[in-house]
């Protein structure tokens, strides 16, 4: 009896997520984003995979907080972990390292050479490494849009 109403239901659930899919692509240009859907069957390992990797962050920033191995100021570093590990699987997921969060590694990697070796004044040329590494990928990667139409 009330199976007109389940297809209506159904319908406005599908328009929706097509209208989520148009949203996220206007502000996210990859390819990674296109096909992420409720449908990956990565899905549950990335949320699992994050929760992990965001549960052990928080632990380790209070831990080396309160313990004295590294200051509070400094501990806020192990978040950018969440970032690095989620975009990575994603990466390998999808065999696309335009996926890959470079960026936040680079940032990553200049904190801690800053923080260790005081060399603030020259890592920041680490920063320029960033375009070049899409610049690379471009290269080597085939753009699945193209290979769609």
């Amino acid at each position: 009896p009330n199976v007109e109403a389940d297809i209506e239901i159904e319908e406005k659930n599908q328009e929706s997520e097509k209208r989520d899919r148009v949203n996220r692509s206007d502000y996210c240009k990859c390819d990674c984003c296109d096909e992420l859907d409720s449908e990956d069957k990565y899905q549950k390992l990335n949320a699992l995979v994050g929760t992990i990797v965001s549960a052990l962050a928080l632990i380790l920033f209070f831990i080396c907080g309160q313990t004295g191995i590294i200051s509070y100021a400094w501990s806020w570093i192990f978040f950018l972990a969440t970032p690095i590990v989620s975009s990575l699987m994603i990466a390998i997921q999808k065999k696309n390292p335009k996926c890959f969060a470079y960026p936040v590694l680079v940032l990553v990697v200049y904190m801690i050479l800053g923080a260790i070796y005081g060399t603030w004044g020259t890592m920041w040329l680490l920063f320029l490494t960033t375009p070049l590494y899409y610049a690379v990928v471009n290269i080597f990667v085939k753009d699945n849009n193209k290979t769609k139409n």
